[in-house]
């Protein structure tokens, strides 16, 4: 029926997964390769759960429902998380963009006083010092972004 009712491409793998049944191969072998082929999470869950079912029994279509609820919710969080990365990702462009544009806006205004940072040694250590300490804060807070679901 999914075969039929879905457009391509989920009609079109399901079909394969039904052809694969009607010229002799095992229930679990043609799943398993429809898991294979796809390379989705939501499918494996699909896969392994219709295997049990098809081993042990009982009601697919409770089994099937309970299936859509935790593809759902999975898609939810999913959603929050990317909002949340987001809002990490913004601070991290604002924060790192900072230091560039108020450089940029002093020496704009007083030449003479931003020109000792980029003709002393001191001034010299001091950005390459400040451009490590960016790079730290960027790369930890690209760390705190990345949430693995």
């Amino acid at each position: 029926m999914v075969s039929k009712e879905f457009p391509d491409p989920v009609g079109y793998e399901f079909k394969i997964v039904a052809d694969e049944i009607a010229f002799g191969i095992p229930f679990k072998v043609a799943l398993n390769q429809l898991g294979d082929h796809v390379q989705s999470n939501d499918v494996d869950f699909l896969v392994i759960s219709l295997t049990i079912q098809h081993e042990t029994g009982g009601n697919l279509t409770e089994l099937l429902n309970g299936l859509a609820s935790t593809i759902r919710e999975r898609f939810k969080l999913r959603g929050k998380i990317r909002t949340l990365s987001s809002e990490g990702l913004t601070s991290a462009w604002i924060l790192g963009s900072m230091p560039f544009i108020m450089a940029g806006i002093i020496t704009l205004i007083n030449p003479k006083y931003a020109s000792a940072l980029w003709t002393t040694t001191q001034g010299q250590t001091l950005i390459l010092v400040g451009l490590g300490l960016m790079t730290a804060g960027v790369l930890v807070l690209n760390q705190m972004i990345r949430i693995k679901v």
